[in-house]
């Protein structure tokens, strides 16, 4: 016998099977986001992990860098080591990954925060739907049903989601530049002249950087003995990687004519300079690259890194 209000034991049965579905996919996409992130994320940090062990520490002339490189490429890795770990104990490397990503970017940038460490939440979000939908589905006490023509969209959705992130990062990455970076138009404000004293290394070697931008964006000037050719400066990164603080506004690349200073300086014949506009100044590195004097190839490292181009 039912009393009135109350809902016939069958239908009770119905919703509670509903509402295990959902809890059952939101388990299943949050727990495989999660993994499929965290290895996406291990091999996105993983590239920039080596190329800046090619740069400081595998250098044909056998010099170590700076102390504060150490710390850095240090809590870099173990920000790999807390992605590896969370394909196979998410909670304890959600941990360490928090842990190593505070660390990193702190040191990377003090006084600013850089929102391209948020992407590292990105797999503790996933698990953390998973964890909660778990969690709910063990004390539902039943069998979870397949899933319904609306949770699939959902599911579809989801994963269309995903991709479109993944998509927009490897862009980011990969582009040189990225696709949809915007059209160069110089602004006012960058043409002219700009210098820095800048320590080079391996130093300390202090060298003048001097570096003039024309409004059709070539550049022209010299680095520490070298004189700039055939130089350009041009956009760097799209809309999603200026959300991300990820990159630089802009990249002045060009030739060198000469050599910087004398050895153990980082002598080539092409430079790369990724600069944000910072205040009044121009903030960011210098990297050389190409056939040295000795004519010996010198792989792409920085030969500045830390530049600060201040209107003359």
């Amino acid at each position: 016998m039912r009393v009135d209000g109350e809902l016939p034991a069958s239908s009770e049965k119905g919703q509670m099977m509903g509402l295990n579905a959902i809890l059952k996919l939101f388990s299943t996409v949050g727990r495989w986001s999660g993994r499929a992130t965290a290895l996406l994320l291990l091999l996105f940090w993983g590239a920039f992990f080596v190329e800046h062990l090619t740069e400081w520490f595998l250098r044909a002339d056998g010099r170590y860098p700076p102390a504060w490189v150490w710390g850095q490429q240090f809590c870099h890795f173990v920000m790999l080591v807390g992605l590896g770990m969370m394909v196979r104990w998410e909670k304890l490397g959600a941990v360490v990954l928090l842990v190593a990503t505070v660390a990193f970017f702190a040191g990377i940038h003090p006084n600013t925060f850089p929102w391209i460490a948020l992407i590292n939440l990105v797999p503790i979000g996933c698990f953390g739907i998973y964890w909660l939908a778990d969690r709910k589905l063990q004390t539902a006490g039943a069998d979870a049903q397949d899933f319904t023509r609306p949770q699939k969209f959902v599911l579809a959705a989801l994963a269309a989601a995903f991709t479109a992130l993944v998509l927009l990062c490897a862009n980011e990455m990969l582009g040189n530049p990225p696709w949809m970076t915007p059209a160069f138009d110089p602004a006012s404000e960058l043409v002219g002249s700009w210098q820095a004293k800048a320590e080079a290394w391996p130093g300390p070697t202090e060298i003048d950087v001097l570096l003039t931008m024309n409004a059709d964006g070539v550049v022209s000037g010299s680095i520490g003995g070298a004189t700039v050719i055939g130089a350009r400066i041009a956009a760097n990164r799209t809309w999603f990687g200026r959300a991300l603080n990820w990159r630089t506004d802009y990249l002045i690349r060009g030739q060198l004519s000469g050599t910087v200073g004398a050895p153990p300086l980082r002598n080539a014949n092409s430079f790369a300079a990724p600069v944000n506009r910072e205040g009044q100044d121009l903030v960011g590195s210098l990297f050389t690259s190409g056939p040295g004097a000795n004519g010996k190839p010198v792989s792409s490292g920085p030969l500045v890194s830390r530049l600060r181009l201040k209107r003359m």
